[in-house]
């Protein structure tokens, strides 16, 4: 990743101690929620966790990312398992969530499926849950925006933009891409969330092209976030915590361990 470390090193000096020092204000602040394929086995355990978590933090519609108390529930690479939790689990209960859509994923033809996740969503091969990871269809995503949902944007091809550098690829895979589904929706999509989600997944170029064409940025790494921000930091979890290890997790448990990472992204994007 391109990091001019002089630069970054007196923003570092200039920044840490607020960052340390700063706990939130506990009426303004936020976590988000980054949830991948839902495993069907797993779906009233998983719908069990959201549901204690509604009742006890209160999810809010991702429209008030920035400006809201509470938590955001936000779901990658547009699985149909998702759609089918929304519809089983989330609707019921009027909760709605940000569901970040990579197009070719949405596109891909069932022969070439299990490759697709392999080679681009680098998953093992050996995973259980691979036959039954199949993607959405653009009508499943037209009925999630017209329920409420947010749609956002998650590049075409689910590629590393860390590693990517070709001016006219970055612009494809981050901008003409998200036109497909602004297109099919009939909404403009304020938020994007580069795939992988750490700070080796994304440097300067596609920073700065993401950072002019996108209100909201979306990464995988954990923190909270707080009143009038654009660049979020978001909590991974699996469909198997519980809700001890959930709630340590949104107690900032693990927030200092990404301390340096939080730093290096709000640099990169300055």
């Amino acid at each position: 990743m391109d990091i001019d470390y002089k630069s970054f090193c007196k923003y570092l000096l200039t920044n840490t101690c607020s960052n340390i020092i700063d706990t939130g204000n506990k009426y303004t602040n936020c976590r988000i929620l980054m949830i991948h394929h839902v495993p069907y086995a797993n779906f009233d355990s998983f719908a069990d966790l959201i549901h204690y978590l509604h009742f006890k933090y209160g999810f809010v519609d991702p429209s008030c990312a920035g400006h809201g108390k509470g938590l955001i529930l936000t779901f990658d690479d547009g699985f149909q398992s998702q759609f089918d939790f929304n519809l089983k689990y989330l609707k019921p209960y009027g909760i709605k969530a940000l569901y970040f859509i990579p197009t070719s994923f949405i596109k891909c033809d069932k022969l070439y499926l299990n490759k697709y996740l392999i080679n681009n969503f680098k998953l093992n091969a050996n995973n259980s849950c691979l036959n039954e990871m199949l993607p959405m269809t653009w009508d499943q995503i037209i009925t999630l925006s017209e329920q409420g949902n947010t749609i956002g944007h998650h590049t075409e091809n689910h590629v590393n933009l860390g590693s990517c550098i070709c001016a006219d690829r970055l612009h494809g895979e981050i901008i003409d891409s998200a036109k497909i589904t602004e297109s099919i929706i009939n909404k403009k999509i304020d938020h994007f969330a580069f795939p992988f989600g750490s700070i080796s997944n994304i440097n300067k170029t596609s920073a700065k092209i993401i950072f002019n064409n996108y209100k909201y940025i979306y990464t995988g790494i954990r923190g909270i976030n707080y009143h009038n921000q654009n660049i979020f930091y978001r909590d991974a979890l699996t469909t198997l915590e519980t809700k001890k290890e959930v709630n340590f997790i949104l107690n900032g448990g693990y927030d200092i361990f990404y301390l340096f990472q939080r730093l290096r992204i709000k640099y990169l994007f300055s």
